[in-house]
């Protein structure tokens, strides 16, 4: 009896002990109080910080996110399209595309696999123990810039390769063949197809994390009210 009282000391305590002062970071100050002893509109109130900085740290990684990788797939690019410019063999960029593809495939899939487990646990650790902690929005951000880097990966994998090497050889068909032109049609047949490619990835995944910052604050207000 002693030990219970020690351990949840609000069973023994009056209704009125139990209300707590509500400050401006109710969630981040003291992240171990139990959500469903504040009352609705205290609630409603720590809610508000949650929402913001869910939005907030979503935006940025998912910036920091796309621009990484879109700094290590254009470097992986560039040497993929020398040497395939280099050697000029049907047979070494059909190769060199299919190592590039899956292995940019493979990578993706185990950052997926892994931040899918984090929006399991946050999911599991909000649904169970009903606990106010930020980590459940930062899991909850870290499994969708995952997708949408899984996303990425995708759609610039199988898009990338055959469209710049097809518009390239369209535009050295079409472009007279001299140095400027050459140093034109090279920079258009290499950016062109990349940022068409970023941007039709980019769209669904931008779609995707307005979706699941609205579906995030809908679950968090149905568990708050």
């Amino acid at each position: 009896m002693l030990l219970e009282r020690h351990v949840t000391p609000a069973r023994w305590l009056p209704a009125r002990a139990q209300i707590v002062k509500i400050n401006l970071f109710p969630t981040y100050t003291q992240p171990g109080r139990h959500c469903f002893a504040l009352s609705p509109s205290a609630r409603l109130a720590s809610l508000l910080p949650i929402v913001f900085f869910s939005f907030l740290f979503l935006f940025f990684s998912f910036l920091f996110f796309s621009f990484l990788f879109l700094f290590f797939s254009f470097l992986f690019l560039f040497f993929f399209f020398f040497f395939s410019f280099l050697f000029f063999s049907f047979s070494f960029l059909f190769f060199s595309f299919l190592f590039f593809f899956f292995s940019f495939l493979f990578f993706s899939f185990l950052f997926f696999s892994f931040f899918f487990s984090l929006q399991s646990s946050s999911y599991f650790l909000f649904l169970f123990t009903h606990q106010c902690h930020y980590s459940f929005i930062i899991l909850q951000s870290f499994s969708i810039t995952a997708f949408v880097f899984y996303l990425h990966s995708f759609i610039l994998s199988f898009f990338f390769p055959f469209s710049v090497r097809f518009l390239s050889i369209y535009l050295s068909s079409v472009i007279p063949a001299n140095s400027f032109s050459s140093i034109l049609s090279f920079f258009l047949s290499f950016f062109l197809p990349f940022f068409l490619s970023f941007f039709l990835s980019f769209i669904p995944s931008f779609f995707l994390s307005f979706i699941n910052s609205f579906l995030l604050s809908f679950f968090l207000l149905l568990h708050y009210l």
